[in-house]
């Protein structure tokens, strides 16, 4: 009886390993959903990232935490803003309200920008279409800077700072996001002869 007992676990145990198996969930993209997933993409595309997809996330890692350095200011007491002012030698900072509303609310939005920035990197290659035309929209949005900066009579070296500076990004981060998408690209057609790998998620 227990010879009988053992190989019937034995048969009961081989049986539940062969629908395991069949079930396809010993497989990682089993267990991380399938190939398509988004998560799963991720871990794919950072195995294969290419050198510009790797300069595109640290040049927009950079640009995250100097944008995120303007948070601080949303909270900033107007003495101190005055003190920046001074020290900068544009004139004196002028006491009403619109002012220090101006000066904060730019800071949140450049602070936002920053985690917006952060976000992309979740998913870069999803959003390297977005990021052209973010550099496109960042070109025209510095040339209007340079066009205020010297209508409202700015200190020549803020004019010849802003604006240039922000072209600089643009084109920066156009060219990098130009080739990360080219790379991409060619790396999908050289793995376009392979079988298709799409499998669904499987529930034993």
């Amino acid at each position: 009886m227990r010879s009988f007992g053992s190989r019937l676990h034995a048969c009961f145990l081989f049986d539940r390993y062969r629908q395991w198996k069949l079930s396809g969930y010993h497989k990682p993209e089993s267990r991380f959903g399938s190939y398509n997933d988004s998560a799963w993409q991720r871990r794919v595309r950072g195995m294969g990232m290419s050198g510009a997809e790797r300069a595109l996330r640290i040049f927009l890692s950079i640009s995250a935490v100097v944008l995120l350095a303007a948070l601080p200011a949303v909270v900033m007491p107007i003495a101190w803003m005055a003190s920046v002012h001074d020290l900068l030698g544009i004139g004196e900072f002028p006491d009403q309200p619109i002012v220090s509303y101006l000066a904060r609310s730019a800071s949140a939005l450049y602070a936002s920008f920053g985690c917006f920035y952060l976000f992309l990197l979740t998913d870069l290659r999803r959003y390297l279409p977005l990021l052209r035309f973010m550099a496109c929209l960042k070109f025209v949005l510095a040339s209007a800077i340079f066009c205020i900066d010297l209508g409202t009579g700015m200190p020549i070296w803020w004019t010849l700072a802003e604006g240039p500076l922000m072209w600089t990004w643009a084109g920066t981060l156009a060219w990098l996001a130009y080739r990360a998408e080219r790379d991409a690209r060619a790396n999908s057609t050289r793995g376009s002869g392979e079988p298709n790998r799409n499998i669904e998620i499987k529930q034993v």
